[in-house]
């Protein structure tokens, strides 16, 4: 996420957000999209739902979110 908020990037890709904090997420302003695991200790379903209710807010972020990896499969 650090890249994320750097303006070094146009877009960024997080697979399995493991150490990504809500806070983390509040200073991304660039298209995002999130694939979390239905079963992971370190970001568990609830928590990346928390980031998609984060970036949903933002009226520049285009957020993809996918709360299962064989979704896009």
């Amino acid at each position: 996420t650090e890249l994320a908020k750097s303006g070094l990037v146009q877009a960024v890709v997080l697979l399995h957000p493991s150490f990504v904090s809500v806070d983390d997420i509040k200073g991304v302003d660039i298209p995002i999209s999130i694939l979390g695991a239905e079963i992971d200790k370190l970001s568990p379903p609830e928590l990346v739902k928390q980031f998609e209710e984060i970036l949903s807010a933002k009226p520049v972020v285009r957020l993809i979110f996918h709360s299962r990896l064989s979704a896009i499969v």
